[in-house]
């Protein structure tokens, strides 16, 4: 039974070119299954799949399947060595319980294994009594044109054709390589199987998938877009082509009683026009905030974000704020991380149409996390040992230092003069949130639960913005008792307070309170058994480029104003 047309028309090309093409709906079906064992029924549901009228049986795309999760043995149980009721069968999550998993057995005719199904009614599907179980997905969008898997394959074995097995050894941040295990879905008549798709009375000699081909359709074209925004042709023709239509959805029979799928995070958030790799960064100490881990996620050419996190199997949350925050790739590139290729992180990035690809074993390099996370440790240990801040705010240094190196010039050929972000968002990139203060500057902010007499202005330590909190030039602040706090009102120390004895008491006072809550201050001999980096850029010395107190800097400029108001003062006294 159709339940859904995609209005996205395939044109399919047969094996002979002399037969010309044929075109056909894309449509999601139903179709009803009776458990042998329970005698349950259940509603299987193929989406994204190729309507042929003439045909009068389903043929079912194993690849279709398994990008969905869906564990297709189609080996007959008779040439299974030590079989079980697994082998020659679909398995799926029961959709009863997810803890579970569902076995539906197949059976053979002739030398072709099949599922017995039925044709369900209207009422049954629109009473919602039975249960539903996905076999494709809904999310995925499918290019029949698409490389992927045969690139994946080839990762998987070496130059004699001999698989590559995975180093099991414990070896934090180091990478596999380039293996999908989401990828987009297949059409159950896509053009590798469309031989076997001819009318069911034809008979093939051989079959060359090498000529075959689909082409989609949009589920809007130009005339009726023409026709719905008043629009010249040429105009709409253009827009079809340069826009995209991920979630357009339409119901063939009006009265059928189906809800539309609740997701959209494939419109919901933006996208992101470059492919972004990731990682899981382990750390040697816990932060104050409990996080041992942070999830990176970068591209080649530098642009980068870190979520702190205090487990690896929250890895799936840290996509979502990057979805959020940021916006959608085309591609996520990973090792084989269970966190990161399974689970909730998978399924939230095929609901957002963003495919999953796996880097080879031992091939790090093809993974541009790792590059990244060497240079966000190097510049968040530099600002720690700098400033003396204690270890247990890493996760606060590796989250601003992301945001910097994003918004860094690097010497990179692809960037074209222009930074990460720009490049990234298409926008000129906008640093006034983290080029004001320096990593955990002293600073003077807005306390507004002080009473009078005392003063509102407060100590204390710059962290970094703080993103969804407040306005965007809301920042991170560390309190005397180690606590942070959002405030947006905020200053520098002025020239008096720096010389001023009590204010220096003060300062002291303030560092012995954040020592004895968070430990000692960061040194060179923390970072030194990390094998990340050479021990000498961890202090890194620069030449000035220009005296001390001359323009150039609004530092510079406040440190003369600051002067011109001293001497200000002393001849009015």
């Amino acid at each position: 039974m159709i339940i859904y047309d995609y209005e996205r028309p395939v044109s399919v090309f047969g094996y002979d070119a002399t037969l010309g093409s044929q075109t056909f709906r894309t449509v999601s079906g139903v179709i009803a299954y009776i458990h042998p064992s329970t005698g349950t029924t259940y509603h299987l549901v193929i989406h994204q799949a190729i309507e042929i009228p003439q045909m009068d049986h389903h043929l079912l795309c194993p690849m279709q399947c398994r990008v969905n999760d869906v564990t297709v043995n189609d080996t007959p149980k008779f040439m299974t060595k030590n079989p079980t009721s697994d082998d020659h069968a679909l398995v799926i999550t029961d959709p009863n319980d997810e803890g579970y998993s569902l076995t539906l057995p197949l059976l053979i005719r002739g030398v072709t294994s099949y599922l017995p199904v039925s044709r369900p009614t209207e009422q049954e599907w629109g009473s919602g009594n039975f249960p539903r179980i996905d076999l494709t997905s809904e999310e995925l969008e499918w290019n029949p044109a698409s490389t992927r898997y045969q690139e994946q394959e080839e990762a998987m074995t070496d130059y004699r054709g001999e698989v590559v097995h995975r180093d099991d050894r414990p070896r934090p941040l180091v990478i596999n390589a380039l293996v999908s295990l989401t990828t987009p879905v297949a059409d159950i008549t896509h053009d590798d199987n469309f031989g076997s798709v001819l009318e069911s009375k034809v008979c093939i000699s051989a079959i060359s998938t090498g000529t075959m081909g689909t082409t989609q359709g949009k589920s809007v074209d130009a005339l009726t877009l023409t026709k719905r925004w008043q629009i010249p042709l040429d105009r709409a023709k253009k827009t079809v082509l340069k826009t995209t239509q991920r979630g357009i959805r339409r119901v063939l029979d009006p009265t059928m009683n189906r809800r539309f799928p609740t997701n959209d995070r494939m419109l919901r958030y933006d996208r992101l026009p470059h492919t972004i790799f990731t990682d899981t960064m382990i750390a040697g100490t816990v932060s104050k905030r409990g996080n041992k881990n942070a999830q990176v996620y970068a591209t080649n050419f530098g642009w980068c974000r870190a979520f702190p996190m205090q487990k690896k199997s929250d890895a799936h949350e840290t996509l979502s704020l990057l979805f959020k925050r940021d916006g959608v790739p085309p591609t996520m590139v990973m090792d084989n991380s269970k966190e990161q290729t399974l689970g909730n992180f998978r399924k939230k990035c095929r609901e957002a149409d963003c495919h999953i690809r796996q880097t080879e074993p031992h091939s790090p390099w093809q993974d541009a996390a790792e590059g990244n996370i060497r240079e966000l440790k190097r510049g968040a240990s530099r600002k720690m040992i700098k400033k003396q801040s204690p270890k247990k705010l890493w996760d606060h240094a590796i989250e601003l230092e992301a945001r910097i190196r994003s918004c860094t010039a690097l010497d990179q050929y692809q960037l074209d003069g222009e930074v990460p972000e720009t490049v990234m968002k298409g926008c000129p990139a906008d640093i006034s949130n983290i080029c004001e203060y320096e990593w955990y500057e002293w600073v003077m902010y807005c306390e507004s639960t002080s009473q009078f007499p005392s003063d509102r202005f407060v100590l204390g330590r710059y962290l970094g913005p703080a993103i969804d909190v407040g306005s965007a030039m809301t920042y991170k602040i560390l309190k005397a008792n180690a606590e942070v706090v959002p405030r947006s009102t905020l200053r520098r120390l002025t020239l008096e307070e720096w010389e001023s004895a009590e204010h220096k008491e003060l300062r002291r006072k303030f560092d012995e309170q954040v020592t004895t809550k968070l430990g000692e201050p960061a040194t060179v001999a923390d970072f030194e058994a990390d094998d990340d980096f050479d021990p000498n850029d961890l202090t890194p010395s620069y030449d000035k480029y220009e005296p001390l107190g001359l323009e150039g800097t609004a530092d510079s400029a406040d440190l003369i104003l600051n002067l011109l108001m001293r001497n200000l003062n002393l001849r009015l006294r």
